[in-house]
């Protein structure tokens, strides 16, 4: 996942590709257990890119997850 983040970081300073990068974060961090970071991002993808149905429909998966304390889920990157 260290690889991923640092590819997304990379990406997310592209206009183009910030939601998408956003979103990958998201899913990476939340793969790592790291919660806050991953809710961050998604709310960052969202924000960015409100009309996508993928980020608002991961940050709800997310939240049922974290709600249920599951570790790993499955996100559409």
């Amino acid at each position: 996942y260290g690889l991923a983040i640092m590819a997304f970081r990379n990406s997310q300073r592209f206009p183009g590709f910030a939601a998408a990068s956003h979103n990958g974060l998201a899913i990476s961090y939340a793969q790592l257990g790291r919660e806050d970071l991953a809710e961050r991002y998604f709310r960052q993808a969202i924000a960015e890119a409100p009309e996508d149905p993928r980020y608002q429909g991961n940050l709800a998966r997310f939240e049922t997850a974290t709600a249920g304390s599951a570790r790993r889920i499955a996100l559409a990157w």
